[in-house]
């Protein structure tokens, strides 16, 4: 037995939950949460990057992405997910990095779509761009108004 003190007024409904449904298209800032190289059943490696969205109505939610940089076969596909990796790292203020948890714990504003993919409904994210400073610029107050 395991006490669980769950009061069920509290949960949605299981209808009202949106899981893993898509989100609809438009600018996020997510957060890079891990990054792993996986090998797909067909023998290609690929990175598997971790996102959870950061704030707003989806705050909280997953998302993962797969970039296929080592697959030889297909040179244009490896080059725009390495762009799409570049994008990310260059939203960090970085240039170079030696290996992708560098970028863990980095945030982004990620544009999302909703696409279709083998009659699957499913987010992509197609551009990363560096979230905005929140700091206030400086003003130079030496020099008189007039």
């Amino acid at each position: 037995m395991a006490e669980l003190n769950l009061n069920a007024n509290d949960w949605k409904a299981p209808e009202t939950q949106t899981g893993f449904a898509p989100i609809p298209t438009g600018d996020y800032v997510v957060t890079l949460d891990k990054t792993e190289k996986k090998t797909a059943k067909s023998g290609t490696e690929y990175l598997e990057f971790a996102f959870t969205v950061a704030d707003g109505q989806y705050k909280n939610r997953k998302l993962w992405e797969r970039y296929y940089i080592y697959d030889t076969s297909k040179p244009k596909s490896v080059n725009y997910a390495k762009s799409l990796i570049s994008q990310m790292v260059l939203a960090t203020g970085k240039t170079q990095i030696r290996d992708t948890a560098e970028l863990e714990g980095s945030a982004f504003i990620a544009h999302i779509v909703k696409e279709t993919y083998n009659g699957d409904e499913r987010n992509a994210i197609k551009s990363y761009k560096p979230v905005p400073s929140l700091s206030t610029p400086s003003v130079d107050t030496s020099a008189a108004p007039w």
